[in-house]
C-alpha cells in the first residue's frame, strides 16, 4: 500500500496550473488506488502536495468535508490567485 500511495504523492501543484485543475487530477490518480481512501484522507494527501504554503494553509482552513468542497473553495482561491 505504501509503494502505491508513493506514485501519487510524486503530483505537486505546478506554479502553472489552477488548484482546481491540479485538485482534479491529484484526485483521480487517488482514484486510482485499488483500496478506498477516505475522503478526509483524501483532502489531507491533496492538499499535502500543494507547493506554495500560503494555499496550502488557505486550502486547509476551508476545513472541507469532501473533494467536491474542496473544488468548490479552491475556486475562489483560484480567483484570488489570479490577481497575484
Amino acid at each position: 500500500m505504501q509503494e502505491f500511495l508513493s506514485h501519487p504523492s510524486e503530483r505537486k501543484l505546478r506554479h502553472s496550473e489552477t488548484l482546481v485543475d491540479y485538485i482534479y487530477a491529484k484526485d483521480a490518480l487517488l482514484e486510482k488506488t485499488p483500496f478506498t481512501i477516505p475522503q478526509p484522507d483524501r483532502i489531507s494527501m491533496i492538499i499535502g502536495d500543494i507547493t506554495e504554503e500560503k494555499w496550502q494553509i488557505a486550502s486547509a482552513t476551508q476545513n472541507s468535508i469532501t473533494v467536491e468542497e474542496l473544488i468548490d473553495r479552491a475556486t475562489a482561491l483560484d480567483a484570488i490567485r489570479s490577481t497575484i
